[in-house]
């Protein structure tokens, strides 16, 4: 159930403080109600017309890993901006100073999807690969963690000591302290309101000791075939006497339990299985993986090992977070700079526990790091392979035959989950265009000739939104020059 967020005060590096704590779960208890009947739109659990999908526009490499991301997710043309890098940087740059930062990607990519009108559904932002790494604050910070603060950098100490507290971190916050239910980012959105950061991931990285674009582009194939079938295999976690397993050592049984409840397998173990097993996760402290040969990870498992370099990519001495990439996890991540043994800048055990209670990849791991600016996130965003309701989304009102005047279409459900789905929303070549089961489109305002795409979403209710959607074109009739309607 909910609970209230406790203090912990065992270390100075993993206090909360109180008051707030206090001031957002009182927030949280009044909306809660609110929220599982009416909250903005979100996908399994978030969706790809949710994300601004990114590129650097001078790197062939970036292009097509993006355009292959957007083909086997639907992102839709218009959620797309190729950043024009200068010409300067390598071709994979690591460092890039916050200045740098703000005027050559986020300045232009706010400002992009500010203008195609989307910024206001836009949930998240997906990095391609040939992007910095990391951004040279002080301490340094992730690429993804500048992104999830929008540039506007808390105090280096709070940073370093790992004291930034996440809005979208799902607990518990130490040993005694208490957690709260696994949500989709339109529910953060709803309570959050002006408050709520933008999370971000990388979907690969190929510069030295990185994967090959060949690795990246299985990942995401991977990622997008996992909801074929449920995962089969166990989430291990993985003790030692090494520090970076012990900080965390806490959180396993709890996850376990958490995980057993929902018919998932999960043990906790002293080493890695050397056995014929699958592994739909891995949650490990250690700086350099063993080689586990008959270790087989499932479509769509998430894996991490908690240690100092595992996206510090310049230093060889220990292992990558690409190398679970290149066993076939779907996301992993690791620190861009030394950490130090502090648990708030790494995935809590409950990763996995949001992963299997529907949520994304993007989702789970959010909500599974308190203090996530130091932290690289790698792979693919819309990994759900828990998230596969029984309904099937389709239209009607749609045809070959050129459309004029005014066209209706009717989204409709089958299946025996589509009662939950009670929320709608239309997306008129990628932008909003209607709220509920039925849109009447004003043919006369599109261009004359023009073909049109037009998306269906359908919602389901709860703290995990996941989502169905059908999609569809059609021709506009006529002979009149209108400009299109935003």
């Amino acid at each position: 159930m909910l609970s209230r967020r406790a203090t912990d005060r065992s270390n100075p590096t993993q206090r909360l403080e109180g008051e707030a704590a206090l001031s957002r779960v009182i927030r949280w208890l009044c909306l809660a109600p609110l929220l599982i009947l009416c909250c903005a739109p979100t996908a399994h659990a978030l969706g790809p017309h949710e994300l601004l999908l990114l590129s650097n526009a001078r790197s062939p490499d970036s292009m097509r890993v993006a355009d292959d991301f957007a083909r086997l997710r639907g992102v839709p043309d218009v959620n797309r901006v190729a950043l024009d890098l200068p010409e300067s940087w390598p071709a994979h740059p690591m460092d890039v100073s916050p200045s740098d930062f703000e005027r050559h990607i986020f300045s232009p990519a706010s400002a992009a999807a500010r203008e195609r009108g989307i910024d206001g559904h836009v949930l998240a932002w997906v990095y391609s690969v040939d992007f910095p790494t990391r951004v040279t604050t002080t301490p340094a910070t992730s690429l993804t963690g500048a992104t999830f603060v929008r540039g506007r950098f808390p105090p280096a100490r709070e940073i370093e000591d790992g004291r930034y507290a996440s809005p979208l971190f799902a607990g518990p916050h130490g040993r005694r302290g208490t957690a709260h239910f696994s949500q989709s980012l339109d529910v953060s959105r709803a309570w959050l309101a002006g408050e709520m950061p933008l999370p971000a991931m990388m979907l690969g990285y190929t510069g030295p000791r990185g994967n090959s674009i060949e690795q990246v582009l299985a990942c995401l194939a991977h990622g997008a075939r996992a909801r074929e079938a449920a995962p089969q295999g166990v989430v291990f976690f993985i003790t030692s006497d090494d520090v970076r397993s012990r900080c965390r050592e806490w959180q396993f049984l709890p996850a376990v339990e958490e995980l057993r409840a929902r018919g998932i397998a999960a043990e906790i173990l002293p080493s890695i299985p050397t056995g014929e097993v699958t592994a739909v996760g891995l949650t490990l402290g250690t700086a350099v993986l063993p080689p586990t040969p008959s270790l087989r990870l499932a479509p769509g498992a998430l894996a991490e090992h908690l240690t100092s370099f595992a996206a510090v990519f310049e230093d060889g001495g220990q292992t990558k977070l690409t190398e679970w990439i290149a066993r076939g996890a779907a996301a992993s991540c690791g620190t861009v700079t030394e950490p130090r043994s502090i648990w708030t800048k790494f995935p809590n055990a409950r990763l996995h526990v949001h992963y299997a209670a529907g949520c994304t990849a993007i989702e789970s791991f959010y909500q599974a790091v308190r203090s996530p600016l130091q932290l690289l996130i790698v792979g693919d965003p819309l990994a759900a392979p828990y998230a596969r309701p029984d309904c099937r989304a389709r239209l009607r009102g749609l045809t070959d035959s050129p459309a004029a005047g005014m066209l209706r279409v009717e989204l409709l459900l089958d299946g025996t989950d589509a009662e939950r789905f009670l929320q709608f929303a239309f997306w008129l070549n990628g932008r909003p265009a209607g709220g509920d089961r039925v849109v009447w489109l004003d043919t006369d305002e599109l261009q004359p000739g023009s073909t049109n795409r037009l998306r269906a979403v359908a919602y389901e209710t709860g703290f995990v939104r996941r989502q169905v959607w059908a999609e569809g074109s059609f021709t506009v009739a006529g002979r009149q020059q209108v400009s299109v309607k935003h």
